[in-house]
């Protein structure tokens, strides 16, 4: 305690007589300030800009079956053999103009795309089949030229895709609350 106490004397006496130090000290208190208070985001924009392989994905297929399911909540299996991956461009735009894609843009290296995909396998196995809807994922390394042609600037992503080839950003939470959200559609 008594080496912080002087530690803070002497900083003090050499900001007093130093203007240029005096500077570097309040530079440096915002810059441990800002990462205090920003440390996620900067850490999700270097995720999303500078993407790391992940050595720990799985390369086996998965399937999503809906085990239980109730009015607010859906509790999804995951079984080997089925992903529901578009396998290419052209299954985007839904080919019947009484349908919309639902897609979500993701990267297997990005820790938000994780924590996100449980709930949208969760809509995809409730609404696929059951609604004027197809969900359906993009894997951002394998399809790196749509990202941006849907205009995807992170992950996750979700986008509509009309028939017509229109799109837009969906805007829902990315929990538990976005199979409502998506019912809304």
């Amino acid at each position: 305690m008594k080496l912080v106490t002087n530690a803070g004397k002497s900083c003090l006496k050499v900001c007093k007589t130093n203007p240029i130090m005096t500077t570097i000290v309040v530079v440096f208190v915002i810059v441990v300030i800002a990462l205090s208070i920003y440390g996620d985001q900067i850490g999700a924009y270097k995720e999303t800009n500078n993407p790391q392989p992940n050595s720990n994905a799985s390369t086996v297929p998965q399937t999503v079956q809906l085990v239980q399911a109730s009015e607010r909540q859906a509790q999804v299996q995951v079984e080997e053999g089925f992903t529901n991956e578009i396998q290419s461009p052209d299954e985007l735009v839904p080919k019947d103009s009484n349908k919309k894609t639902v897609a979500l843009f993701y990267a297997n290296w990005c820790r938000y795309c994780t924590r996100f995909k449980p709930h949208f396998e969760t809509a995809m196995a409730e609404l696929n089949g059951n609604s004027n809807l197809n969900l359906v994922k993009v894997d951002h390394d394998k399809f790196d030229g749509l990202s941006g042609q849907y205009d995807v600037k992170g992950f996750p992503t979700v986008v509509v895709i009309s028939s017509d080839g229109t799109f837009e950003h969906l805007d829902c939470p990315r929990d538990g609350d976005f199979l409502d959200c998506v019912r809304k559609i």
